[in-house]
């Protein structure tokens, strides 16, 4: 049996119901240099925050993170901020790096100390998709506003935070 994305974030210390920052616990994550941070740290900071939940071996990460590290790099007005979390585990940084690299992110990344599963999500309970990537959309409070699983185009996330930020 998969488990549920909504676990696997628990895991990670992110609520996945629509929480208040506080509701966003403190993961002990690590950076490539081995710093202890928690993406608490990285968000609601009065920006949105996209945090993005990859893994070294996903297919569809390959596709998507040179997209995102390209946004990241060259946007003259970008929505949001990037960062990364693999989920490769910390034993494989070397690894991590590497792909990092290969696939010009450009964003900072966390590395989460635990294997990389295979997901579902309980928020898109009609939908079929498993694995990673998974887009997590905080907003300038630090609320979480969106999760998706699988590729998201930049502009969509641009009109939710457009259309967000109209209410």
């Amino acid at each position: 049996m998969l488990p549920l994305l909504a676990d696997w974030l628990r895991a990670l210390k992110l609520n996945c119901g629509w929480p208040a920052k506080s509701e966003v616990t403190s993961a002990v994550l690590r950076d490539l240099d081995g710093w202890s941070t928690t993406i608490n740290e990285h968000i609601g900071k009065g920006r949105w925050s996209l945090v993005v939940i990859w893994a070294s071996n996903c297919h569809v990460c390959a596709s998507e993170m040179p997209r995102y590290g390209a946004y990241y790099c060259s946007a003259p007005d970008p929505k949001f901020s990037i960062l990364g979390v693999a989920l490769d585990g910390y034993a494989r940084k070397k690894t991590i790096a590497e792909t990092m690299a290969h696939w010009n992110m450009g964003f900072p990344s966390l590395v989460a100390d635990m294997p990389a599963p295979q997901w579902t999500s309980a928020k898109l309970r009609t939908s079929s998709h498993y694995g990673t990537p998974i887009f997590a959309l905080f907003g300038p409070s630090g609320q979480l506003r969106k999760l998706d699983v699988g590729p998201v185009w930049i502009s969509e996330l641009e009109n939710f935070i457009r259309e967000y930020s109209l209410r």
